[in-house]
């Protein structure tokens, strides 16, 4: 399996934004690191199970 390369920034509100505005982009971006943590421990377990997996069918 190829190793995937993810890029991700946070978002940058524009400095016009209201309060409401800037409190949706921050929520976003938490979702978003979350999302991305998420996937990053999901993509390790299933290297381990894959890796797992082979070395049982070598036995």
């Amino acid at each position: 399996m190829k190793k995937a390369q993810y890029q991700y920034e946070p978002l940058v509100t524009p400095e016009g934004w209201q309060g409401s505005e800037r409190r949706f982009a921050i929520r976003l971006t938490e979702l978003l690191d979350a999302l991305f943590q998420r996937l990053g421990s999901m993509e390790r377990r299933l290297r381990a199970l894959e890796a797992a997996a082979q070395k049982e069918e070598e036995t």
